[in-house]
């Protein structure tokens, strides 16, 4: 009996040390927690479709929201360069939140737009 309940416990202490050994890459498991790519951000190829994809319901040249216009450069530069296109996709104290009602950005996206006008917001 004590035998048995030796080699049940060696048994269980082995399962428990091999399952927390188990080490997964997450950006291979989801999607969203892919690496996040900054090294080649235009306008063009990269901050516009974001805009488009986000911004668009509210912030376009038909449906500019608080006078703000996302699908085109000019109107992009503007709020870019005036801290409200940052501070509204950051959620900081202040500013409108955006996008409005819904979550906030995932932190690559964030990040991406961030560089962006960090780099002086170019048309590229």
């Amino acid at each position: 009996m004590k035998q048995t309940f030796l080699s049940f416990s060696v048994f269980i202490l082995i399962v428990v040390i091999s399952q927390s050994c188990y080490y997964d890459k997450a950006y291979l498991l989801s999607p969203a927690a892919q690496p996040c790519d900054t090294t080649l951000i235009t306008f063009s190829e990269v901050i516009q479709p974001i805009f488009l994809q986000q911004c668009m319901d509210c912030h376009s040249t038909q449906n500019h929201s608080a006078g703000v216009i996302l699908d085109t450069y000019a109107g992009s530069k503007i709020i870019a360069d005036n801290g409200k296109l940052m501070g509204g996709i950051k959620h900081q104290s202040g500013f409108s939140f955006m996008p409005k009602n819904l979550p906030q950005l995932d932190p690559c996206t964030t990040r991406i737009i961030e560089l962006w006008v960090q780099d002086g917001a170019p048309d590229n």
